[in-house]
């Protein structure tokens, strides 16, 4: 039996959202009073199921959308905050999307009582760790969406839903 890292007791990776694309521009974010979006790039596609080249790379966004959150931030620390720093441990590995047990961003919110934000326990923090940015959401949970196109129109299009 493997024995699990610090990182790994700490924090869950999430295996059903798509992959960023490392070198990609930070995530959009788009938030009202009822929805979060987090809107990025997938790693360009130009090959079908078997490796076989398809043409020209294809931009595919994904959104991970939270219909209903407590709170979220959005930008530093970067990845280059947590591995230069040997203080930090444990941290969200970089380029992955992780939950984390961990309450200390709550904590940090100038919550003295982290109950009282998460009265029945039914929040989770999410922890989604993209090149130079870290979005962190205290949400029950979330959905996927994915398309061919750019970040931009992805928030458009949950954009106008909100407006509706």
């Amino acid at each position: 039996m493997k024995t699990k890292t610090i990182s790994e007791l700490y924090f869950k990776p999430i295996r059903d959202v798509p992959k960023i694309d490392v070198g990609a521009p930070c995530p959009m974010v788009l938030a009202s009073e009822g929805i979060l979006v987090v809107a990025y790039y997938m790693p360009y596609q130009n090959d079908d199921d078997h490796g076989n080249t398809l043409g020209e790379p294809r931009e595919f966004c994904a959104a991970i959308i939270f219909d209903s959150y407590r709170d979220f931030r959005s930008g530093y620390p970067d990845e280059h905050f947590y591995y230069n720093n040997e203080d930090i441990s444990p941290f969200p590995e970089a380029y992955e999307f992780s939950e984390s047990n961990m309450l200390n961003w709550v904590t940090d919110m100038g919550c003295s009582n982290p109950l009282k934000v998460l009265p029945d326990n039914s929040l989770k923090h999410f922890i989604f760790a993209f090149h130079d940015s870290t979005v962190e959401v205290m949400a029950k949970e979330y959905r996927v969406d994915q398309a061919e196109c750019t970040v931009s129109e992805m928030i458009q299009k949950h954009l106008n839903k909100t407006v509706k």
